[in-house]
């Protein structure tokens, strides 16, 4: 099941990347109603490669027999999980922070605001839920 995730993971990011591309450097005219349809293929490009970048790692770095050890033992475990977390927090932070000096210098409107700060709020409801399931079944 994790694999297979793995896979639509990639084949998004690939898509993603391959349309990028082809925006980028063919010679096609197509017409989008967005703002700056000059950046959009660079928007995109970037895109499938930040999300290729983890997934790539995740199916084709292989492990020893020794990393798959301590990746099973609980103190590894508890370690990853609180890293995660604390990186989740700094991510959280960094983010408002960078939309505060936004707003400040005029570089921020109001609907980008919002969307970023919505998404910050369902980040937040997932690890609430998430949370919350966990204990239950755990």
């Amino acid at each position: 099941m994790k694999n297979r995730f793995n896979y639509i993971w990639l084949s998004f990011a690939l898509i993603i990347t391959i349309v990028g591309v082809v925006l980028q450097f063919g010679n096609l005219k197509i017409r989008v109603a967005v703002p700056r349809p000059d950046l959009l293929p660079v928007g995109l490009i970037l895109c499938g490669v930040i999300l290729l970048v983890p997934v790539l790692q995740l199916l084709f770095v292989r492990k020893t027999k020794q990393q798959v050890i301590q990746e099973q033992d609980e103190r590894n475990q508890k370690i990853a999980a609180l890293s995660g977390s604390f990186a989740n927090s700094t991510l959280t932070i960094s983010l408002v922070v960078t939309i505060f000096m936004l707003i400040f210098l005029g570089y921020m409107t109001i609907v980008p605001t919002f969307t970023i700060f919505g998404i910050l709020i369902i980040n937040r409801l997932a690890w609430y839920l998430y949370k919350h399931h966990l204990e239950q079944t755990i």
